[in-house]
């Protein structure tokens, strides 16, 4: 009987310390380090095109009515993310809690990162009409870790 105890107690530890390394393995910490609006005509007018077609390279909130460059801008929302926790985050993508005037985000290609320390930036594009207000939004990073979907806000 006493040998059981010794073998259920192994198990029971094993099972607990997997248990933390899942819930308490990722430790993403992100930091905004840029959201203003950017100059980049070239790119405003792909930006304006792709969200008129809805290729689903981007987060439509809502279709722009017109290819005029002059009646949009973009935002360029830059953050800079550290995994200091023991597993490794995949699928790394930011999203945006859209306000009235934001037309699509463009979150870029998703980014897988390493665990102990390890070090990314990231880049999305926002469009919005010319007069959105242009202060920060509820910005989060997205990703997964053994294929659950976890978020993380982005101050």
């Amino acid at each position: 009987m006493l040998k059981f105890a010794k073998v259920l107690t192994g198990i029971t530890m094993v099972l607990l310390l997997f248990l933390l390394v899942v819930l308490y393995g990722v430790n993403l910490q992100v930091k905004l380090t840029g959201f203003e609006v950017a100059d980049d005509p070239q790119l405003l007018s792909t930006l304006i095109e792709t969200a008129r077609r809805d290729d689903m390279g981007s987060d439509l909130f809502k279709r722009p009515g017109s290819s005029d460059p002059s009646q949009f801008q973009w935002i360029r929302i830059k953050v800079d993310v550290r995994n200091a926790g023991v597993l490794p985050a995949e699928w790394l993508q930011l999203r945006v809690a859209p306000q009235a005037y934001d037309l699509a985000l463009f979150p870029g290609d998703p980014i897988d990162l390493a665990p102990f320390g390890g070090l990314r930036a990231m880049e999305a594009q926002l469009l919005t009409e010319r007069d959105a207000d242009t202060r920060y939004r509820d910005i989060r990073l997205q990703y997964y870790i053994f294929g659950r979907r976890m978020e993380v806000a982005v101050h």
